[in-house]
């Protein structure tokens, strides 16, 4: 832990980045207890992840909130955080003109059992849930993908 604090330090970014084979509840419910927050939540979706343990953005963002992440922390840390690395901290003006593409989600209260990378299970009781993809003006209503 005190390389990953001094690391910290230096101006290193530390990011979930839940893949098939690199996110371990218990090593997340470590680092927080210790309040060690990640500064990133991200996929590392790809064949070896999309049909378990990661599934979809969704269920990584429920994921992270399970293990004790604010609703509003967990979607900063995957749209806003992001965002100020790349340079456009602000949306609304730097998006004025562009089109849209984003995904409207809910929160559904929805118990279910979820592994990690390592077959660890947790309990998720909340799941964000997408409802409707925009892109452009094209509104494209979501199949329900709770777990």
């Amino acid at each position: 832990m005190k390389e990953a604090i001094e690391a910290r330090e230096r101006g290193v970014l530390f990011d979930i980045g839940h893949g098939g084979a690199s996110f371990d509840f218990g090593v997340g419910q470590k680092a927080l207890s210790l309040g060690f927050y990640p500064d990133l939540i991200s996929t590392d979706l790809h064949t070896g992840g999309i049909n378990g343990p990661v599934f979809s953005q969704a269920l990584t963002m429920s994921k992270m909130m399970a293990l004790g992440l604010s609703e509003e922390d967990v979607i900063g840390k995957f749209t806003r955080k992001p965002a100020e690395i790349l340079g456009i901290e602000d949306f609304q003006t730097t998006l004025i003109g562009k089109k849209a593409e984003f995904t409207l989600y809910s929160i559904e209260d929805k118990e279910v059992v979820v592994s990690d990378s390592r077959g660890n299970e947790f309990k998720v009781e909340k799941q964000f849930s997408p409802k409707y993809t925009i892109v452009g003006s094209r509104i494209t209503e979501c199949e329900d993908v709770l777990i």
